[in-house]
C-alpha cells in the first residue's frame, strides 16, 4: 500500500482493485460478500496510515469513479472526486465569478460539502 498512500508507508493489501464504474464496484462488493472477504474502501488514500502488516482482504480504491455533474440545484459527484473538485464545482455553480478568484470561493464550497456530508445527504443542494 506504500505506493498508493500519500505518506508512502505500509504493507501490502491481499487484493487491491480500482473499479472504473459503479457496476464494477457493485460486482466487487457482491463477490466479497459471497466469499466472506473483508472490504476496505479508500479514496485518494491521503492522510491514511497503513500498518507494516498491510490490509487483509479486498481494498477498493474509488479513484476510478470520477464523475461530476450538476442537475438543476443538485451536485452529483462520484466517490473518486476530490473534495477540492467537488467544492470548486459547487462554488462555480453558485457564484461563477467568485469561484474563479481563488481560495475564497473554494473555502465556502468546501464547508458546504462538509456540512452536507455530516448530515449524510446523498447530494448537495446548491
Amino acid at each position: 500500500m506504500s505506493k498508493h498512500t500519500t505518506f508512502k508507508i505500509g504493507g501490502t493489501a491481499d487484493v487491491l482493485a480500482t473499479p472504473g464504474t459503479e457496476t464494477e464496484l457493485e460486482e466487487l462488493l457482491r463477490l466479497a460478500k459471497v466469499h466472506n472477504i473483508p472490504v476496505t474502501l479508500l479514496g485518494n488514500a491521503s492522510n491514511v496510515l497503513v500498518l507494516d502488516g498491510g490490509i487483509r482482504g479486498l481494498v477498493i480504491r474509488t479513484t476510478g469513479l470520477k464523475y461530476l455533474s450538476i442537475v438543476g440545484t443538485t451536485l452529483i459527484a462520484g466517490a473518486g472526486c476530490s473534495l477540492g473538485q467537488v467544492a470548486l464545482a459547487a462554488a462555480e455553480a453558485r457564484r461563477p465569478r467568485a469561484a474563479r478568484r481563488g481560495p475564497g470561493g473554494l473555502d465556502r464550497g468546501a464547508v458546504e460539502v462538509q456540512v452536507a456530508a455530516r448530515r449524510r445527504r446523498p447530494a448537495l443542494p446548491l
